[in-house]
């Protein structure tokens, strides 16, 4: 049988915007891509590698971008069935609500946050009533997670209701700190930029550790490390049912709206 496959973490970017924003994102943080992040490149990897549904995390990096980028999330997931996405928001961005309820009502379940592009800290008080409108929401937050492991442990008990899923296995290249404080927690890991950064006994004990219910899969396209993550998962030692957890069941039944 035909696995399935959820990518819960990717990047797009509008055609015409596309080719600056890579220029602009190799140039300043070292970035390298494996393939044009359009609506085209994403459609052709997801054929190379049998991903039935891909999910694009936008990250708005002014208060200036996010009601555009909403627009064009909630007509993009309109246009592609198999694209689905999250929404964007910068800190201090006002009509939070209102933001948020369109968002849900054309079927985007979550935002991403990127706490270093957005220079903020996962538990800074002035995020507080962001996160009780999501919660009032009902939707998720994807952060990117860096070395924030102990201010997502605050948040954590700060927000017991918040539904958070930590991208990178809880924190990139800080995964002690994962195991020490957010190991067991009930938040979710993705898997995106793990391997080829983290020995894969390490990743395996993680997700195991965690609680493969509570693991999603994720690529990060189209960085370099994306064309590798499936194969580098499918071939890891773990139970099918694990597998298919992370790959398909955890996203479809608990996170997405389909």
């Amino acid at each position: 049988m035909r696995r399935k496959v959820i990518d819960l973490h990717v990047h797009l970017f509008p055609d015409n915007f596309s080719s600056k924003a890579v220029k602009a994102l190799e140039g300043k943080y070292g970035m390298r891509f494996i393939a044009e992040p359009t609506v085209e490149g994403l459609k052709r990897f997801m054929g190379q590698n049998d991903i039935e549904i891909s999910v694009v995390q936008p990250v708005a990096t002014s208060k200036g971008q996010v009601s555009v980028i909403n627009d064009w999330i909630v007509d993009l997931v309109k246009r592609n069935k198999e694209i689905k996405a999250f929404g964007a928001y910068y800190p201090g961005t006002k009509n939070v609500a209102d933001m948020l309820s369109r968002l849900k009502q054309n079927g985007v379940n979550g935002i991403k946050l990127h706490p270093y592009f957005q220079d903020f800290y996962p538990d800074d008080k002035s995020m507080f009533d962001f996160y009780e409108h999501i919660i009032i929401e009902d939707m998720w937050i994807l952060f990117h997670a860096g070395y924030e492991a102990e201010n997502f442990l605050r948040l954590r008990e700060k927000y017991p209701e918040l539904k958070m899923i930590l991208a990178h296995l809880g924190g990139y290249k800080s995964w002690d700190k994962t195991e020490k404080y957010l190991v067991g927690k009930d938040l979710y890991f993705d898997v995106s930029h793990t391997f080829g950064f983290m020995p894969e006994e390490k990743i395996k004990k993680i997700i195991e550790s965690h609680g493969p219910e509570k693991i999603v899969f994720g690529s990060d396209f189209p960085l370099s490390a994306s064309g590798e993550t499936l194969n580098r998962f499918m071939e890891m030692d773990l139970k099918k049912e694990y597998k298919d957890m992370v790959l398909y069941s955890n996203a479809k039944n608990n996170i997405l709206i389909l």
